[in-house]
């Protein structure tokens, strides 16, 4: 894990229990990620995709998630959401994220911090 100044991401009292550092090149490694796949809420005019490289792939020790203008599945566009539901799961404890994001119209990137019986409880207001 490549560490800048000031990052301490086991220091006192806390213990690494999950990581990806996209040290690979390919597919999001399915044992720590699933997809949400279809057209999933808010009449989002994309549809996520499983397992797609056009719309999820690690390259250059990056996680690559790219939305795209292609008719595919009645959308005319692609996108990819992964989540580490049924893998990984978490009630307390530090979460350190790096990500950039597109400033681009249209564009919804996002991190999401969802509890796991989501499923039950329904999507956040």
């Amino acid at each position: 894990m490549a560490q800048r100044r000031g990052d301490d991401f086991t220091g006192k009292g806390w213990k690494l229990v999950w990581a990806d550092e996209f040290d690979y090149k390919g597919l999001p490694d399915p044992k720590k990620w699933d997809y949400e796949v279809g057209k999933v809420r808010n009449q989002e005019l994309h549809y996520y995709t499983m397992a797609r490289a056009e719309n999820a792939r690690v390259e250059g020790g990056m996680l690559v998630i790219e939305g795209r203008r292609e008719p595919y599945e009645g959308s005319d566009y692609t996108a990819a959401s992964i989540v580490t539901l049924g893998r990984a799961g978490w009630r307390y404890g530090r979460f350190v994220v790096r990500a950039k994001m597109p400033n681009t119209r249209g564009a919804r990137p996002a991190i999401w911090m969802i509890c796991e019986d989501i499923g039950k409880v329904g999507w956040p207001r």
